[in-house]
C-alpha cells in the first residue's frame, strides 16, 4: 500500500501530538508506557516525492522536434531552481543526453541549461537553442526558452514529469545568397515561410512600410541598404539548403536595434558579409 512512498522527517515542530515519530530508515519508534498510560501521539507520516527530467539533444534540422536519428548530447550541465530563482541542484547529462532531478517536493521549479555550457570550450559553445513547444507531442518537443535556456515546471505531489527536453543545433555558416538573387522572380520558389508580398514592418517590427520584395528592390544606403540585406538574410536563414550564420530571431533583433539606435551601417555590413558567402541554390 505504501510502495513508492517515503517516510516523513521525525519530531518536527514543537507539538508531539501532530508530528511524525517514526524513524526515517526503519519506520519504527520505541514507546514506553507507564502503568495505565494511554499514548495516542505516535504518528507516522509518509509522502511521495516527484521528479523532473528527460533529455538534451542535437536537433539536426533545428525544428524543435526530436526526430529519428537525432542523438542526445552528453556532458551538459543542467540546473534546477526554485520559484525564487535559487539554484537547488545541478546535474550533468549522461552519454545519451538524459538527466534527472528526483526526490522533489510538490511546487514550482525551473530547469535551466547552465550558461557555462556555452562558454568557450563548453559542450554547447557555438550552439543555438531550438524553437520551443513545436508540434503537438510534449514528449518530443523542446521546452527551453530560446534566449534563457530555461523551462518552468510545476509538480503536483508525487508527480514525475519526464518531458522537459532541450534541443540545440550547431550554428551554420559559409553560405548565403544576395539580395539580387532573392528578388528575381525565377527564384521565388526558393522562398520558405515568407512571401514577396509580406509586410516588412509586420515581420521585423519596425516602421518601414514596404513589402519584402520592395525592400529587396529599393536602392540607396542607410536603412534602405539594411532593409535589402535584412530580407536576404531572413530568406537565407529560413531556406532549405543554405547553411547561414545567423538565425531568424537574431536577424530580426538586429534590425529592431538598428531602427532604435539609428545605426544601420554596422548590422548592414554584418549581414552583407554573410549574404555574399556564396549561394548554393539554383
Amino acid at each position: 500500500m505504501l510502495a513508492g512512498w517515503n517516510t516523513s522527517q521525525a519530531n518536527q515542530g514543537g507539538d508531539d501530538a501532530v508530528d511524525s515519530d517514526g524513524d526515517e530508515l526503519n519506520r519504527d519508534v520505541e514507546v514506553i508506557l507507564a502503568k495505565g498510560e494511554d499514548n495516542n501521539t505516535i504518528d507516522f507520516g509518509f509522502l511521495k516525492y516527484g521528479s523532473v527530467g528527460d533529455y538534451v539533444w542535437n536537433d539536426l534540422d533545428a525544428d524543435g522536434i526530436q526526430d529519428s536519428g537525432e542523438k542526445g548530447i552528453g556532458g551538459v550541465t543542467v540546473g534546477l531552481y526554485d520559484d525564487q530563482g535559487m539554484l537547488l541542484k545541478t546535474t550533468t547529462t549522461d552519454t545519451n543526453g538524459c538527466y534527472l532531478f528526483d526526490s522533489l517536493m510538490s511546487g514550482n521549479y525551473a530547469v535551466k541549461i547552465a550558461d557555462s555550457n556555452f562558454a568557450s570550450g563548453g559542450v554547447l559553445a557555438g550552439w543555438l537553442a531550438s524553437p520551443a513547444n513545436q508540434g503537438s507531442n510534449d514528449k518530443l518537443d523542446s521546452d527551453g526558452n530560446e534566449i534563457t535556456y530555461k523551462a518552468a515546471v510545476t509538480l503536483a505531489v508525487g508527480e514525475d514529469n519526464i518531458t522537459i527536453d532541450f534541443g540545440f543545433f550547431a550554428r551554420g555558416g559559409g553560405q548565403g545568397c544576395t539580395p539580387g538573387y532573392w528578388k528575381q522572380k525565377q527564384h521565388f520558389d526558393s522562398w520558405v515561410k515568407y512571401k514577396p508580398t509580406d509586410s516588412f514592418a509586420a515581420i521585423f517590427g519596425v516602421p518601414y512600410n514596404l513589402t519584402l520584395l520592395q525592400a529587396l528592390e529599393k536602392g540607396g544606403g542607410g536603412k534602405e541598404a539594411l532593409g535589402r540585406h535584412a530580407v536576404a538574410a531572413l530568406l537565407n536563414a529560413a531556406a532549405n539548403g543554405v547553411s547561414y550564420y545567423y538565425i531568424e530571431r537574431e536577424i530580426i533583433a538586429m534590425v529592431q536595434q538598428a531602427w532604435a539606435t539609428g545605426n544601420y551601417e554596422t548590422p548592414k555590413n554584418l549581414l552583407a558579409a554573410e549574404n555574399e558567402r556564396g549561394c548554393p541554390l539554383n
